[in-house]
């Protein structure tokens, strides 16, 4: 039985051992003449050995034959010399001295070069957008990764700042609480009088306008905030307008920077207080105002309100100062510099304003 196939064809065999021996004796006949400084032998060999065409393949004897004939300005050696730089064949990959060798071989008018330096520039350039793109993609990850710890750490200190600000809220509630006993327990017990008492014929004795309060419950007054002037928030004392601190015996205020209408001008400004408490419901407030831009008047801004008002200028302004008096739980009384009079109210609900500017 005959399998078609099983075996080489003899003749064929015999053949390609011609061809082989052949390949052999003209490589060795041009190697003699490439040692002998022949140019078309020098690029002949370097094929040869980067083809393995009759002698083993060797790619760094390819490239140095390829740079001896080159350097004899042959324009297909200075190519292919040019070309294993381009892929890394028996050397580094080089594409700066690719494009020189590719450079040489189009000097000598070898057209392959040309194309060959046009796919290198596009290449570079595909390899630019690359690295652009990928440049800006990692600048976008960082941003938007900066972004989400910045709002994690704000996050965080709106939480620490509500529960400091609950705490407070807590402890001055049990204080109260404790003062509201303990004076319950001192005061004595006493009959109601019949009639007026008078301290002169024909006038009864008046009655006390206001509540005696001490130094720590103005405090506990004038922090629970809404305070306002008019119907407007004031910036001077706590409201939702500012934020304020209590260090020992006084309140220390500070308001949102915020842009106000004031005469020909858009005013943004800031303002710094500080609100003193002493026995009796006395309160002393002494604020400045900081006028950090002016721009010219803009409709859509509200006009300022308040006893005093931002100048149209830069910078910190003078000191204002007030004296005033707590009535009630809900009412301040005051006097400016000036002599000038008005009522300050503490909102219990939000938009509810019961009182206005008295003038002197």
């Amino acid at each position: 039985m005959v399998v078609l196939g099983s075996a080489a064809n003899p003749a064929q065999a015999g053949l390609n051992g011609k061809v082989d021996r052949l390949s052999a004796k003209i490589f060795q006949r041009n190697l003699q003449q490439a040692q002998a400084g022949d140019a078309q032998a020098q690029l002949e060999v370097a094929h040869r050995l980067e083809t393995g065409k009759g002698t083993t393949a060797d790619a760094a004897q390819a490239l140095a034959w390829y740079r001896k004939a080159a350097a004899q300005h042959i324009g297909e050696a200075q190519y292919r010399l040019g070309r294993m730089f381009e892929t890394g064949t028996g050397t580094r990959q080089d594409l700066s001295q690719a494009r020189q060798w590719y450079g040489k071989a189009a000097a000598q008018n070898y057209r392959p070069a040309a194309a060959a330096i046009t796919r290198l520039e596009q290449a570079e350039q595909r390899a630019r957008l690359k690295a652009e793109q990928e440049a800006r993609a990692r600048a976008e990850r960082a941003a938007r990764e900066k972004a989400r710890e910045q709002a994690r750490q704000k996050a965080q200190q709106q939480a620490a700042a509500q529960q400091a600000l609950a705490a407070q809220r807590k402890a001055r509630q049990r204080e109260q609480a404790r003062i509201r006993e303990a004076k319950t327990a001192s005061q004595p017990v006493h009959a109601k009088p019949s009639a007026p008492e008078r301290d002169e014929p024909g006038r009864a004795q008046k009655a006390q306008v206001h509540p005696q309060y001490d130094v720590q419950q103005s405090l506990d007054l004038l922090q629970q905030g809404n305070w306002q002037s008019g119907r407007a928030n004031v910036d001077f004392l706590p409201s939702p307008l500012s934020r304020c601190i209590r260090q020992g015996n006084r309140l220390s205020c500070f308001s949102d920077e915020r842009e106000v209408l004031g005469g020909q001008h858009s005013i943004r400004y800031m303002a710094k207080s500080t609100i003193e408490a002493g026995d009796g419901g006395l309160v002393t407030i002494r604020y400045r105002y900081q006028v950090t831009r002016l721009r010219d008047a803009r409709d859509d801004l509200e006009v300022h309100q308040g006893p005093d008002h931002p100048m149209a200028k830069t910078g910190w302004q003078s000191l204002y100062m007030y004296r005033c008096q707590l009535l009630t739980e809900q009412t301040l009384s005051c006097r400016n510099d000036n002599g000038r009079a008005f009522k300050l109210t503490r909102s219990v609900a939000a938009g509810v304003a019961n009182s206005d500017i008295v003038q002197p």
